[in-house]
Order: C-alpha cells, then structure tokens, then sequence
C-alpha cells in the first residue's frame, strides 16, 4: 500500500489543484551561470577573464571554436507536460583580422539511463557584425555615425550625407548618397534637430601643431528638404579655446532630452564636458557675449568623463607621474556622446589613440551633468589607484576585421536601441568606414551582446521523459571563429494541467499508471515538486481527473 498522506498536507495539494491546476514558472538552476566561478559544472570551451569582450554579467565569459561545444548537467529529471526555455548571451570574439562568420548555438538535450542522449532542441544566430549595404559600405566615413530623421528620412553626416527611407532596416539595406550642395564640413559632426525644429550640424576645427593650439566648435544650419539640403555658409562659432589643449574644445555631440526638451552638448579632448545648449538657437545657454571658454561663469561646462596624458591636461591629482592609459588604450579620449534610457543618463567616448588602441567605453548617471560613474562604482572623473585607471566600463573594443572602433553615438530607431561608431576593417590603412550594432541593455548597462533563447516542450520527446536535462554552448560559424557566451538562463515554463503526465489534454488511467510506476523517485509524477511521488501527488492527480482546463 501506499503511505499515507498526513491530513493536512493532502487537503492543502487538493485545494490548491482544485482551484487552479496550474504548474508555475520556475527559475531552474544554472552551474556557474555567467562564470564568474571559473566555470565549474561547466566542460569543454575556455574561462575568459577579459575586460575587452564588455561581458554582460560581471568579468567572466565562455568561450567556444567553431565545432565544439561546452556543456553543463543540469540537476532536473524531465516530466510529461513540461516546457523549458534556455536564454544565453553571445557574441563573437575573432582574433585581430579574423572575418571568419561567427555563428553561436545553444542546444538543451536529456541524458537517460545515464548512456543515451537525446536532442531535444537547438537553435543557431550570427554574431557578426552587421555588414552595412549601400555607400556605408564603400565610402570613407570618419568620426562615427551621426543620424537624425527628417521628412521620412534617416540622415547620417559624415564625409558626405547618407540617406535612407525610414522604412528601410539601417543594419541591411543600401544607404544612398545625398546631394552636397555647400557641404562643407571640418572633423566630428554632430547633427541637432530639435523638437522645436531647430536643425543644424555642429563641427569642429583644431590646431594641435601649435603655437596657437586653438580649437572652435560652431554649426552651419540647412535649407530645403531632407534628403538632398543645401547648406548655408553662415557659420556660428559656439565655443572656442586658444593657447592650449586644456579645454580642448573638439567633437561635439548633440542630445535633446526627450523627457524636458532639454538639449546638452558634450564634447572635449583629454577631459569630456557638458554644456547645456538654448534649444531655439543652438548656442551655449544663456548666450555669453564671447565664446571663448575661460570667459564663462563657473559651472557652465561641467566635466564628467577623463582619461588624459597628465595632470596638466586636467588629470585627477591622484593620478599617478607617467600613467599612460591601461592594458586596452593609451592615455587620450575624445568623440564622446550622451543618451538617455530609462532614466539613466550615459555618458559614451573614445578612448585610446585613434590609429591604434581605442575603445568605446561608459558610464552612466542620474543627471546629464554627472555624476557618471562606471560598473565598478568609479566616477569617470576619479583615478582609481586599484583598478589603474579613470572609471570607465568597456562596451566595445577592437574585434575580428573591425578595429580601432571610436565616436559612438547612441539613437533610438523605432523600436530598437542603435550604436553608430566608425571603425577600420584594416588597421594598416588610414580609411575608417562606418557600423551599426544593435544595443541591449542587460542590469541598467547597455551591450553589443546578443540574447539567443531556444524552447522546448518534453511531450514533443516522449522517450527523454525520466532523463535528466543538459546544456550546450556551441560555435556553429567558419573555421578560425570565436564565440563567446554569459549569463546562461533556464527556466520552467508554467502548464495549465501538470497532472497530465501523457500530454494527451485529460487526466485519465494512463497518467494514474505513469505515476505508480515512479512510484517513491523522484521521476515523473511528482506532481507538488517535494522530490517525491508519493500519496500527496495521487491525490493531486484524482481531483483533477477529466480533460484539463
């Protein structure tokens, strides 16, 4: 005979099916789920501790060829009716030149009798870099992408303007060069249309030879009609700096607060600032008679992000005598830009030498004027004795045939979340092209990173029932490519009928006969999820006897 059942256990299972038959959602445990252990539970693949992959979840990743797979048990036997869906994070990681295509693969299999596997499922997704169509593709275009929509149109300002229809998937189709009627631009451009319809493209000039060592920000303003404007010559000097790099007053980058209508420039070398912009007229708020920087009140341009050779180009005092940057980028920044998302402002820039080491990096804050600190709690104004550097967490360093990446600029394009940046597909020539990626933001911080999800139901495998459940981590692209996975995710999806062990929609004798014969395992059949069929789980199936709900 069966044990029995103490009274009130039993009267709490029935009431509780009676009432629903529900199975809920279950988070199921993960070994080492973002790797931060050393990957233990883990087999096959590599442990990468590098700050350079930006990994979604911590320092710690996992790292696979093309062909194999790193795998993980997981401790859950597989019961009739259930659903489980395997999230992962991924991205491809190829060695400096490497355009090998990178294709990540996740795979849930069951192992029964401990001898035989059974797939159960799999899917696969390209981790490459979106290969840009059109003029992207050919045409020289330094200093990032640099977007604003006008009159059904998606604008970028670079060498020359690119256009597209609004309806068109900037990642895959062509972009269209625009007329250049009196385009003439210096370096950095930085688009402002304002919600007000204010529109002009600011730039930036410099003399870094010297003796003058001068720099001046200003804009131009359009007529006509997107696509194809004309551009004035009337040009607006906003801010400007001479005898010296400190405030080196270049790269301007424009951002309207879409909560205030609020609009902040950020800008600068060695140091990044701040500035708030009037919206109608696109000069520094409030309109000092002069632009040149040291004649504005205190307060006017806030500091927020730094990374400089010295003290003297406005270094934190604790930085140390002969500090030149850290393992990834050397000591200079510049090209930065500013978004917000979901309450958080972020403050992006280039960090490093633009022929050889930069990297996109951020920090975030609660105020467009800082303080903006990194993922460690750093302040990007404050060096760091312990980490060695300025606070300021990688999102994008060089990778595979894109390197030296650099002047991001962050929009929102419908639904989706886009990074513009430029890059150099061959680090040897002086010819930076420019990229779009697709951003997500995983904890409050954005990423390159790329989700992957794949689900299955076990009454579609009728013989894994009774096997215990696995994962695997695969490299499914070319020869020579790397893929990279964090933050592995499982979970159990809920059912309406859980005591339907057969999936055949009804409870019935068949269900009753599956669950005698696990009868006293942990198998199939346990309904209450204890770790034990027992009487409490014949109960639950007897009240819900009949079709499911």
């Amino acid at each position: 005979m069966p044990d029995a059942c103490p009274p009130a256990r039993c009267a709490f299972a029935f009431s509780l099916l009676v009432i629903t038959n529900v199975l809920a959602d279950e988070v199921v445990p993960v070994p080492d789920p973002g790797f931060e252990s050393g990957g233990i539970g883990w087999s096959g693949g590599r442990i990468m501790q590098e700050e350079s992959v930006a990994a979604p979840e911590g320092r710690a990743c996992i790292e696979v060829s093309a062909g194999e797979f790193a795998s993980a048990p997981i401790d859950r036997i597989l019961n009739p009716g259930e659903t489980y869906r395997l999230r992962a994070w991924t991205r491809r990681s190829n060695p400096p030149g490497t355009s090998a295509s990178g294709v990540a693969s996740i795979r849930l299999s069951s192992m029964v009798d401990g001898t035989t596997t059974i797939e159960l499922g799999t899917t696969a997704l390209t981790v490459d870099p979106p290969p840009l169509a059109g003029a992207a593709a050919t045409v020289a275009s330094d200093d990032g992408v640099n977007v604003w929509f006008d009159g059904g149109y998606r604008m970028h300002f670079g060498d020359i303007p690119l256009y597209q229809s609004t309806f068109a998937d900037p990642l895959v189709d062509p972009w269209l060069e625009a007329e250049r009627d009196g385009y003439d631009f210096d370096n950095a451009l930085g688009p402002l249309r304002t919600s007000n319809g204010f529109r002009a493209i600011y730039d930036c000039f410099y003399d870094d030879a010297g003796p003058s060592y001068e720099s001046i920000i200003g804009f131009r303003r359009p007529t006509g009609s997107a696509p194809d404007y004309s551009w004035a010559d009337d040009y607006e000097v906003v801010l400007e700096h001479a005898p010296s790099e400190f405030p080196w007053v270049i790269d301007p980058h424009l951002f309207e607060d879409p909560d205030t209508g609020r609009v902040w420039m950020s800008w600068g070398g060695h140091v990044i600032h701040v500035t708030e912009i009037d919206p109608l007229t696109g000069r520094i708020l409030g309109d000092p008679a002069d632009p040149e920087i040291d004649t504005h009140p205190a307060g006017t341009h806030v500091p927020i992000l730094k990374w400089p050779e010295s003290i003297a180009l406005g270094g934190d005092p604790a930085q140390p005598p002969g500090w030149c940057g850290d393992a990834f980028s050397s000591c200079y920044m510049e090209g930065p830009a500013l978004f917000k998302h979901d309450g958080w402002w972020y403050a992006f820039a280039s960090y490093g030498n633009l022929g050889s080491d930069y990297t996109i990096r951020m920090a975030r804050s609660t105020s467009p004027t800082g303080p903006y600190l990194d993922k460690d709690g750093v302040n990007g104004t404050t060096f760091d004795r312990t980490l060695d550097r300025y606070g300021a967490s990688m999102l994008l360093a060089a990778e595979g045939d894109q390197a030296v990446p650099g002047h991001p600029a962050v929009w929102k394009d419908g639904d989706r979340l886009l990074l513009g940046y430029d890059q150099r597909p061959d680090p040897r020539l002086d010819v930076d092209r420019m990229a779009i990626r697709e951003l997500h933001v995983v904890d409050g911080w954005p990423t390159i990173w790329q989700p992957i999800e794949l689900e299955i139901r076990v009454d579609d495998h009728p013989d894994a029932v009774g096997g215990a459940l696995r994962i695997e981590l695969g490299g499914a692209g070319d020869p020579e490519s790397l893929v990279l996975f964090d933050r592995i995710e499982l979970e159990r999806i809920g059912t309406r009928c859980p005591s339907d062990l057969d999936g055949d929609g009804r409870t019935d004798g068949a269900d009753l006969a599956r669950l005698l014969v696990g009868w006293g395992s942990s198998g199939p059949g346990d309904l209450n999820g204890d770790g034990l069929v027992d009487a409490a789980d014949l109960g639950l199936l007897v009240v819900s006897w009949g079709p499911c709900p």
